[in-house]
């Protein structure tokens, strides 16, 4: 597999002298779910970070990380954000929300910056995986680094 470019996620990572490690696996759109690359990777799924956007009943957007084989609870999600209730945003949506598509979502270089909030299990871990902004490239970074960065805030966020 070809070295992975640069991504913006990447840039802002290394501006901030924060260490990473990229990671690459190859599926085809139609495949792609966050447990299929972990498998490719052979990575733990709890370990693995999906990052969901999501919008409050009063019209926030928050970034949401949970792993991978989790559902986020908008119930959790609407509590931590302090609204009454959220819903996913559609995927169609995802790309002039986040300037990211499905499959690609980070929170490294959003176009607006939003709230982000990590689930608490993510501190269980010396690294964590997530999307590294573009289809098949994958990040592995401190999740104290990252909230701290991103001025995230840890929390339940799963059940």
């Amino acid at each position: 597999m070809k070295k992975q470019p640069k991504t913006n996620a990447m840039r802002l990572l290394d501006h901030a002298g924060i260490a990473y490690e990229v990671l690459q696996y190859k599926l085809a759109k139609e495949e792609f779910s966050g447990e299929a690359a972990c498998r490719q990777l052979q990575m733990e799924a709890e370990r693995f970070f999906k990052s969901l956007c999501a919008l409050s009943d009063d019209g926030q957007i928050a970034l949401f990380l949970v792993p991978v084989e989790r559902n986020l609870d908008l119930k959790l999600a609407a509590r931590a954000l302090g609204c009454k209730s959220m819903s996913l945003a559609a995927t169609r949506d995802l790309k002039a929300l986040t300037g990211y598509e499905r499959g690609s979502v980070t929170p490294l270089g959003t176009k607006k910056a939003y709230p982000v909030f990590i689930d608490e299990g993510a501190l269980a871990f010396e690294a964590i995986a997530l999307s590294g902004g573009v289809m098949g490239c994958v990040l592995v970074l401190s999740p104290r680094e990252l909230g701290d960065y991103l001025h995230a805030h840890f929390c339940p966020l799963c059940h």
